[in-house]
């Protein structure tokens, strides 16, 4: 009779798992099927930008690897270890240790060179790496209510309530094995039945069936919570919509700056400041080979590469960079909008799994207590 009312208390969470497969839940999602993606033919202006830093990159690599090869050296240090059986032993063990003089630029300022040359680098590739949406056709953005898959959302609360049906059914169980450990042989349902007595053990079915009627009945204001919220979600997609728009109205020297984190002239300010230090260095004679050879390749790299983007920027942002700059970044921000939207969907149902979890355990601890102190009360 005890084990049919503990099957029968997980039927309401079972009626959760079965109304979250069957109803669905809905959300609204940016539909960007009516636009277009943006054509990224070949443009001068942009390959060109590219290929100076590009350029730029391997300089401060070449740089770096000259300090590594004159500045960074290895010695060996012997060091006594006492043993037990053989007495002293000396250990040889080699350090690295930059040395480069002090009039030098620091190998951290040359490293800080070429991680940034990387970073603006490695922002230009993303701009290329996948598909983007060509900003001009932002119009035809619509908002879509959409629904869940039957499959994906079963399985969802499934992974969800499974474990509170296990802790549910089991956990007087489990509790007894930890407690009485020290009998191996003894199975958990031994152990129950020998500690609680037969009246205790049917009020905690009654108690295991109205700790899962209030953990689901939990579980409906919070569902009915996101469903009012519906709405509110599908005006922050409007206005989401309009966000889009000004990002894609938005002077060429903001979106530039808000992507690689400074403007054009200051890109170029930080060049001309590198080669200043390069040509100072050579000025005051450099001995060490290779460092020599890498001072004078950034003179030369950054000198052509600052002539170039002056070129590049004379007249302001190009239209070929601004649009790439701002399709990548609307892109972006659409995408992670749509998955957050569909992602939501499921951490509702995590909360209300949460939620239900919570008003069980609230349940079950103090009629728990309630239903011990009875029996000890009748012994």
């Amino acid at each position: 009779m005890s084990r049919a009312i503990e099957i029968a208390a997980t039927a309401p969470i079972l009626a959760l798992i079965g109304k979250n497969s069957y109803n669905r839940s809905s959300y609204y999602q940016l539909d960007d099927s009516g636009t277009q993606p943006l054509d990224l033919e070949v443009a001068t202006k942009w390959s060109k930008f590219l290929e100076t830093n590009r350029d730029l990159r391997r300089s401060k690599k070449r740089m770096l690897d000259a300090y590594m090869c004159d500045f960074y050296q290895s010695r060996t240090i012997p060091t006594p270890t006492i043993t037990p059986n053989v007495g002293i032993v000396i250990n040889v063990n080699t350090v690295y240790t930059w040395e480069e003089p002090r009039q030098f630029p620091g190998h951290k300022t040359i490293k800080n060179w070429l991680k940034g040359q990387k970073d603006i680098v490695a922002k230009i590739d993303a701009v290329d790496s996948s598909p983007k949406i060509d900003i001009r056709s932002l119009d035809k953005l619509v908002i879509n209510k959409e629904r869940t898959n039957m499959g994906s959302e079963g399985l969802a609360s499934l992974g969800f309530y499974a474990p509170q049906i296990v802790a549910l059914l089991f956990y007087e169980k489990a509790l007894a094995k930890i407690k009485h450990g020290h009998l191996p042989h003894r199975s958990a349902e031994e152990l129950v039945d020998m500690k609680d007595t037969l009246p205790q053990i049917q009020r905690r079915s009654f108690i295991k069936f109205i700790a899962a009627l209030g953990g689901s009945a939990v579980t409906y204001p919070i569902v009915a919570a996101n469903n009012r919220g519906l709405e509110e979600r599908r005006i922050i997609l409007e206005r989401e919509i309009e966000e889009l728009k000004r990002m894609r109205d938005v002077a060429g020297e903001v979106s530039f700056s808000q992507y690689f984190g400074k403007s054009p002239q200051e890109m170029i300010a930080g060049y001309k400041e590198q080669l200043g230090v390069a040509r100072h260095m050579i000025n005051l004679g450099v001995e060490e080979k290779e460092v020599n050879q890498g001072f004078r390749d950034v003179i030369q790299t950054n000198e052509i590469a600052i002539r170039d983007l002056e070129s590049i920027f004379s007249d302001g942002i190009p239209v070929e960079i601004d649009e790439r700059i701002k399709a990548h970044l609307i892109t972006d921000r659409l995408n992670n909008k749509s998955n957050t939207e569909h992602l939501a969907v499921y951490s509702g149902l995590g909360l209300s799994a949460i939620a239900a979890l919570g008003a069980m355990i609230g349940i079950l601890v103090p009629l728990e207590l309630a239903n011990k102190h009875i029996t000890n009360k009748g012994r």
